[in-house]
């Protein structure tokens, strides 16, 4: 029985998570203006709407962006860890 190894396995998770996480982001920007006008029902939120909808944008921005950056390591070449010293081994 031929298994494929434990990192090859961990790099495939990570591509999966990666792109789970940038899914989430972006259905966040399409949901947002239509759970809005319900949020701004509840009395509580009323004066403070701008500040929920600017932050309910970060959290799509960050889970957008964090989803990326996952999917665009895993296709990066080896060798490559982007911050200008060599690899670790």
């Amino acid at each position: 029985m031929s298994q494929a190894p434990r990192g090859a396995d961990k790099q495939s998770f990570q591509l999966a998570w990666g792109m789970a996480l940038a899914f989430a982001g972006a259905g966040m920007f399409f949901r947002i203006p239509q759970v809005s006008p319900r949020i701004a029902e509840i009395a509580q939120f009323r004066p403070v709407m701008p500040l929920v909808v600017v932050s309910l944008y970060i959290v799509a921005v960050v889970l957008l962006g964090g989803g990326l950056h996952k999917v665009f390591l895993y296709f990066r070449p080896p060798g490559q860890n982007g911050s200008g010293t060599p690899p670790e081994e």
